[in-house]
């Protein structure tokens, strides 16, 4: 299994639904101000409110060890099929200081196309054509990628983000797939 570049920038060996990087100018007394790494990281598997099935439930779940080694805490959360209503994920997010932040996704190949924001800040869309940072196979044809999503703007504190699926299919009843981890 390769490294992703994104793992070896971050210096983590587990991965997540995001990431969340900000840079900040630091005062030092030196002649050129440093720079300091800021980041936030929480677990797709574990909103505070969410109308997907439980990760046990996701169709594109891990079947083997080795596959759950591809995922933070082995798992993700996934769907397909029908349903009557959009699929969405909410998380408190805690941020250490005002910032602007980076935001990145991981999420099940382009499949799941989906919007997002922070507390009452505009809807921003993750489309279905987007470029993919990296590549975990889990299987064949079920792959983790990584996803740059944008930058916003967050405050000291706790910061509600919300996530939901957008396109043709959601909250149509029509046949639609999405994994995020």
């Amino acid at each position: 299994m390769r490294t992703s570049w994104l793992k070896w920038l971050l210096g983590l060996g587990a991965m997540s639904l995001a990431v969340i990087v900000g840079l900040k100018q630091l005062n030092c007394q030196a002649a050129k101000p440093a720079t300091q790494l800021l980041w936030v990281w929480w677990e797709a598997e574990k909103p505070t409110a969410t109308n997907f099935p439980p990760p046990e439930r996701n169709p594109f779940a891990p079947l083997n060890e080795r596959e759950a080694t591809v995922l933070s805490e082995g798992r993700w959360i996934g769907i397909t099929g029908k349903y009557a209503e959009t699929p969405f994920l909410e998380y408190e997010v805690t941020v250490p200081q005002t910032a602007d932040y980076h935001f990145f996704v991981r999420k099940f190949w382009k499949h799941g196309p989906f919007r997002w924001r922070f507390d009452n800040q505009p809807w921003r869309e993750v489309p279905h054509e987007v470029s993919l940072l990296d590549e975990e196979e889990l299987r064949t044809f079920i792959v983790a990628n990584w996803i740059y999503a944008g930058q916003v703007r967050l405050t000291a504190g706790k910061n509600l983000s919300a996530n939901r699926e957008v396109g043709k299919s959601a909250g149509r009843g029509k046949r639609q797939r999405m994994a995020t981890g």
